[in-house]
């Protein structure tokens, strides 16, 4: 069989498994289709084992030969799939393999089950698509489908307000990035007067405004899924959501699908000047601010959460200052070790008290400092507990505004409505009679 067909049948293979996945889960979720825990695990188990299947032979094709693997439909490409994007999908299909068959133990006979699997499988059809959309339209719907099933499995256990309440703080900040990505794509559409997303078009765009705020918009929005600086409050308070989830979402998948994003767009994203200084200084700054927030929480989940936020800052400052290809490695490992550590979290505490693990010893400093050290080390842990104020800062001059709009907007609804009614009712409307027909009958 010819290199090309094989690789393009591969590509297929995992988007009809990614789809079809989705489709009989959702139905399965719906009611719509009756069908066992067993078969769903059957469902799971080997639509991944085909994925991963397809994703290996796409990384052995993409690395043998250097031309991109196309898969045309009608009149142009739809998906399009390089060395990275490649290594990308496989870390996807291995890791969302992993968590989903952790998950069919975890969840077993959970009132959620079904539904738990209709949004994992919308996150794995989301990632297939981030990857390999050469088309616009299509890299929005993958976008949109990992967001909105990170949302949904935040506030998976419905019965307590915690995860509700983290879930809509998570959609919120998933609706700026959304804004923003599906805004910086309309505008390189119309500036491009082309449908393919940046990276695939064939060369460096011309840098106009257009094409410069769109840019900077889809920075905007791989910003805030990478949870950097000012936008990383939702990542912490996200790990309500069940322990599988967490590992493929927050660990793996979908925070790193930011970083995709970001360095895909970085080569013309730095032909902006100080756009590497911003993106470096951010990057940095994210890094030390979820370092020392994470040094002082007694939960385990949240603080891998700020480990993820700390190695991802330092993504993004290896992209703006150049090393691509160490973020690329520095992506796929980062997902693998926290994929582990999130799996590992619940029976990690019984093996620290089982097996007589000592906690490590505070710092020790030289006796002319420890006055100084002290009053640090408790201004920083003072800061480091309140995170910095950022969420405090993005709630009350942004969260808090923006709700009472909303409630006014509803308000003003409400009245309307209640006007509309009280007119329906009082006035009822009259029809015209019907004309009658005078034409004398046939004999």
């Amino acid at each position: 069989m010819n290199h090309l067909l094989l690789a393009q049948t591969s590509l297929a293979t995992v988007l009809a498994t990614s789809l079809f996945m989705f489709l009989v889960l959702t139905l399965a979720a719906s009611s719509a289709l009756k069908i066992s825990e067993r078969a769903v695990s059957r469902v799971v188990l080997g639509s991944f084992a085909v994925a991963l299947t397809a994703a290996l032979i796409l990384v052995v094709q993409a690395f043998l030969h250097p031309d991109p693997i196309v898969l045309y439909f009608g009149s142009g490409p739809l998906y399009s799939l390089d060395r990275v994007g490649s290594l990308f999908l496989l870390m996807s299909a291995l890791i969302a393999a992993v968590a989903g068959n952790f998950s069919l133990t975890y969840l077993h006979r959970d009132p959620g089950f079904y539904r738990y699997f209709a949004w994992f499988s919308a996150l794995f059809a989301g990632m297939v698509h981030i990857f390999s959309a050469t088309h616009s339209f299509l890299f929005a719907a993958g976008w949109e489908l990992a967001g909105i099933s990170s949302a949904m499995l935040i506030g998976y256990f419905v019965e307590r307000d915690a995860p509700i309440r983290a879930s809509r703080l998570a959609f919120l900040y998933f609706r700026l990035a959304d804004a923003a990505i599906f805004s910086g794509i309309s505008m390189l559409a119309v500036a491009g007067q082309s449908s393919q997303v940046i990276w695939t078009g064939g060369g460096r765009p011309e840098l106009g405004f257009l094409t410069l705020s769109a840019l900077v918009l889809l920075a905007l929005g791989a910003s805030v899924k990478m949870a950097l600086f000012p936008f990383g409050s939702w990542l912490p308070k996200a790990m309500e959501g069940p322990t599988p989830s967490s590992a493929a979402y927050y660990g793996a998948l979908s925070v790193h699908s930011g970083a995709y994003l970001l360095w895909r767009v970085a080569p013309n994203l730095l032909e902006i000047p100080g756009a590497d200084v911003v993106l470096v200084a951010v990057g940095a700054l994210t890094a030390v601010m979820a370092s020392l927030c994470g040094r002082i929480r007694s939960d385990m989940k949240t603080q891998i959460a700020y480990g993820a936020i700390c190695q991802l800052g330092l993504v993004a400052a290896e992209i703006g200052l150049g090393f691509r290809e160490l973020a690329v490695w520095h992506i796929l490992g980062h997902s693998f070790m926290r994929t582990l550590q999130f799996l590992r979290a619940p029976s990690a505490l019984h093996d620290f008290h089982s097996l007589g693990v000592e906690r490590a010893s505070a710092v020790d400093v030289a006796p002319v400092l420890r006055g100084a050290w002290a009053g640090a080390r408790d201004r920083l842990y003072f800061w480091g507990l309140a995170e910095f104020h950022v969420f405090d800062f993005w709630q009350r001059y942004v969260g808090r505004p923006v709700l009472k709009l909303a409630d006014e907007l509803i308000d003003m609804d409400r009245r309307w409505l209640a006007r509309s009614r009280y007119f329906i009712e009082s006035r009822p409307i009259r029809l015209p009679a019907q004309p009658v027909d005078r034409q004398a009958p046939e004999s």
